[in-house]
């Protein structure tokens, strides 16, 4: 087994994969920037250590784990970037089966214990980096168990495999050192057949001739029907295995029209929202405008009573000023001391008033004050609402694109079921054939049958010159035996 050879096309197979899974990730991922830079890279920089390894001096388990190895755990790492990618978890059991092309247990244990180990890694720290965006502890773990027990059961094939390479080299052995001794008893026999060749030429040579054919047409017979019923059989449950793949598809489209379905009503009905919560912003942006202006007018009206307080302060003044000089005029003055007490009084109600009046736009003021703080609270709440549904929409949006990709694969998968279908409708029409022809070998068979009956009395004629080379035939089966 040329170990080189098998490094060098497992690096070839990981670089097409390398290649088709960076320009999937460009058209996948080709709105995040990050996730497609990052996961390109992952793959395209493991890639990179395996032709390092490769072209070492390494020994031949190092660069067997250098070329698969680190390619695998950049599958991991490949799945975190882009957030989660049960797909490029499938990609491990591939690098499994690279691996078993060595043919050698050491290799198979050294890649399971290392994909174990991250495996269990990636469960406890994300279980989307196994199981994909909606993974579930329980679904990671019983991927990673399948690949492990896969890898287990890979490594008892190569060990049974090994047993029988092993086994089938001793059988070798014995035939090659037997070999001269049969040769020997062959040559005995070979002279004991020539003795009596003379008398039976004719007869044994017919004879033969006929048993030869019979034996290899009863042969060719029997193996093209039992392979014809077991191909029958795996035809049987492959067609199963069809329907059950078709229906599965089915439903999964249903399922995808069913999500699609959900996801437009959803959209929908967030766009309405949205555009209620833009009015909202409206409204509210319009309430808030009109309380800063009612604010505005309270503080010019407070001014003014300010004003009106000061005129009445000095009103006051005034009138006690003239009852002063009403009460130096005496009699001549008392009429306008009246009129000054009068214009006292009112100035002090116009205080009052103006007070009054103050205490309340104070009050009004206040409770206006918290009405806008409150106004702006909502109208600060009605734009983030807006912004997260700006946000939900580009979700639906993701989700009804990754809904029609899938749509497009059950399609796909449509197509291949089809097809596969088309092909066992060729094999059920070759089996058909070969059931057909079977029957004329029977019925070739039964002829020859009877005229080796035929020739039955004849031998009969030869059979003590016969029993002589049982006698070097039995001495030729105790030798194999004692072997």
């Amino acid at each position: 087994m040329d170990t080189n050879k098998i490094h060098k096309s497992n690096l070839i197979v990981i670089w097409v994969g390398i290649i088709i899974m960076t320009a999937m990730t460009c058209l996948t991922y080709h709105d995040s920037v990050a996730m497609m830079v990052g996961g390109s890279l992952s793959m395209i920089i493991a890639g990179i250590i395996g032709l390092v390894f490769y072209f070492s001096s390494a020994g031949d388990l190092a660069k067997a784990m250098g070329i698969i190895v680190v390619p695998s755990v950049a599958t991991f790492i490949y799945s975190y970037l882009v957030g989660g990618s049960a797909v490029s978890f499938l990609a491990n059991y591939l690098f499994a089966a690279m691996v078993a092309i060595y043919f050698n247990e050491n290799y198979i244990k050294w890649y399971t214990i290392v994909m174990a180990v991250i495996s269990v890694i990636s469960i406890i720290f994300d279980p989307q980096i196994i199981d994909g965006v909606y993974a579930t502890y329980s679904g990671a773990a019983v991927k990673a168990a399948l690949l492990v027990f896969v890898e287990v059961a890979l490594i008892q094939a190569v060990r049974r495999g090994r047993m029988f390479i092993d086994h089938a080299e001793e059988t070798l052995g014995l035939v090659r050192e037997n070999e001269e001794a049969a040769n020997g008893i062959a040559q005995n026999l070979n002279n004991a057949i020539s003795d009596c060749k003379n008398g039976m030429a004719n007869l044994v040579e017919q004879a033969n001739s006929v048993s030869e054919s019979a034996s290899q047409m009863g042969k060719v017979v029997e193996s093209t029907t039992n392979a014809t019923i077991a191909f029958s059989e795996k035809i049987s449950s492959a067609n199963e295995q069809v329907d059950r793949n078709y229906e599965m598809a089915q439903n999964l489209e249903a399922s995808f029209a069913q999500v699609r379905r959900s996801v437009d009503d959803g959209d929908t009905e967030a766009k309405n929202f949205q555009e209620d919560l833009g009015e909202m912003v409206s409204v509210v942006g319009s309430a808030r405008e009109a309380t800063d202006g009612l604010l505005a007018e309270m503080s010019k009206i407070t001014s003014i009573l300010e004003e009106i307080n000061a005129i009445a302060s000095q009103t006051n003044l005034l009138s006690l000023n003239a009852s002063i000089e009403a009460a130096r005029a005496g009699e001549h003055g008392r009429g306008f001391a009246v009129v000054a007490d009068e214009i006292r009084l009112l100035a002090e109600q116009s205080s009052q008033a103006a007070d009054n009046i103050k205490g309340i736009l104070e009050g009004l003021t206040t409770t206006t004050g918290d009405v806008s703080n409150k106004i702006n609270a909502g109208a600060q709440a009605a734009q983030e609402g807006v912004e997260k549904m700006v946000g939900l929409l580009e979700v639906f949006d993701g989700i009804r694109h990754s809904t029609t990709d899938a749509q497009d694969v059950v399609k796909q998968e449509y197509e291949v079921i089809e097809n596969i279908r088309h092909v066992f409708g060729e094999i059920q029409g070759e089996i058909e054939t070969l059931v057909a022809t079977n029957e004329e070998n029977s019925a070739m068979i039964q002829s020859i049958a009877e005229s080796i009956m035929a020739q039955h009395d004849s031998v009969g004629d030869v059979k003590e010159e016969i029993m002589g080379i049982a006698g070097l035939s039995d001495d030729l089966k105790q030798q194999f035996a004692a072997d």
